[in-house]
């Protein structure tokens, strides 16, 4: 937390789920071991959201938190509200949610790809492979980096347009495995 930051309460209603937000929140048995830990013990990590102009919030690390609490019949939940630009947002959500175990590929993928695209963005840049002169890296280098992939996984990006969402990128990925799995059936 921020030295001017603090926790408040906000009713569920105001929060709003990130846009694009490329990680699925799931009914699973995670789900319910999230549900079990709040009934017993509360929601010991506020979530963190910032503030948009229709009064509401932006959910940027938390989805499942707020799930499971709305699940369990929570009418409010502790956040701290932070102020970011857009391209900020998408660095802390992406961050915020790679730590996690159970990631699919795609939502991997298109993760890699909003932070590449912020990155990128806000360091002014206009071709992709432009080395950060200050550590002497390529961004993709540093985001691998941070997330403990290699260049190469996060480079997976590159093979979805811009416009792809998460869903789509999904059932790309299960079709190229498919084609490569009958290879292997087939031979």
């Amino acid at each position: 937390m921020e030295e001017d930051e603090k926790v408040v309460e906000i009713e569920l209603e105001r929060l709003r789920g990130f846009e694009n937000h490329p990680f699925k929140v799931r009914a699973d048995s995670q789900m319910i071991e999230l549900q079990e830990s709040i009934k017993k013990y509360g929601i010991l990590n506020p979530l963190i959201v910032r503030p948009k102009k229709d009064g509401c919030y932006e959910i940027i690390s938390g989805h499942r938190r707020k799930f499971a609490a709305e699940k369990i019949g929570y009418r409010r939940v502790p956040v701290i509200i932070r102020v970011l630009k857009d391209d900020e947002a998408v660095v802390l959500m992406v961050d915020s949610n790679l730590q996690r175990e159970m990631i699919s590929p795609s939502e991997k993928a298109f993760a890699y790809k909003m932070k590449y695209e912020a990155i990128k963005r806000k360091a002014g840049r206009r071709k992709c492979g432009q080395v950060d002169h200050n550590l002497g890296k390529k961004s993709i280098e540093l985001i691998g980096e941070e997330c403990g992939d290699s260049p190469k996984q996060v480079q997976l990006h590159r093979f979805f347009p811009v416009t792809y969402t998460a869903e789509q990128m999904r059932r790309e990925i299960l079709e190229m495995l498919k084609l490569n799995m009958k290879k292997y059936w087939d031979a």
